[in-house]
């Protein structure tokens, strides 16, 4: 499997393209996603152009996520935690969320 694109991604949107960049301006040569209907469904435009946002939201966000759960699981190695299960229970629960973030789309 290749690399992604990385981030930071934008959203450009015009009067007919939703667009996801990895420029802060619009270019077509800086495209990772470009469709004239962005994902060809029915959905009113409001909710594509929520849906490309959201994509976006995610992708720069992943890299902080991920740290939190590296911090998480030293701080639970060093028994810093307050309450072991607690800790254990939280850096568990981030384990899953990033390993899921990570996955190939099904």
């Amino acid at each position: 499997m290749s690399e992604h694109t990385p981030g930071p991604w934008f959203l450009h949107v015009s009067s007919n393209v939703i667009q996801i960049s990895d420029k802060q301006f619009h270019t077509n040569k800086s495209a990772i996603v470009h469709w004239m209907g962005f994902d060809g469904s029915d959905k009113p435009r409001d909710v594509k152009i929520a849906n490309a946002a959201f994509i976006v939201k995610a992708v720069n966000n992943f890299d902080a996520l991920h740290a939190l759960v590296i911090k998480a699981q030293e701080i639970e190695h060093q028994e810093r935690c307050v309450d072991g299960q607690q800790c254990t229970t939280f850096c568990k629960s981030l384990t899953e969320t990033v390993a899921k973030a990570e996955a190939a789309p099904k």
